[in-house]
């Protein structure tokens, strides 16, 4: 197991800080993305039983998409305008355990030499 998150880490490393930011970014926008469904999803099904439950007909059921284009599409604008925020706190933890990894790397070439 140690072995696998080794090479993970030292295949990351080597790959450089842009394929690493590019993959923050996909898991920022995954996340945005899973919540906007998840908004959307408690906002149609409260806009449903809310129209079940109005005698008087003023919230239909069709009405129920406006709750999800507007939960989905406020995530997904709100994800991608902040996929880069944590842009510099994401390069200096690459940068930290980058170094180490290079730094163990040296030191065990060292011993075996």
């Amino acid at each position: 197991m140690a072995y696998y998150v080794e090479d993970e880490v030292r295949t990351m490393c080597e790959s450089g800080v842009d394929s690493y930011l590019a993959s923050k970014h996909k898991e920022h926008l995954a996340e945005g993305l899973e919540t906007g469904l998840l908004g959307a999803f408690i906002g149609t099904v409260l806009t449903i039983g809310v129209s079940y439950l109005d005698s008087s007909n003023t919230i239909k059921m069709t009405h129920a998409w406006l709750p999800a284009t507007i939960g989905f599409s406020s995530a997904l604008v709100a994800s991608y305008t902040t996929r880069t925020r944590d842009d510099e706190s994401h390069i200096d933890d690459f940068n930290k355990v980058c170094d180490a990894v290079i730094t163990d790397v040296e030191d065990n070439e060292e011993s075996i030499n």
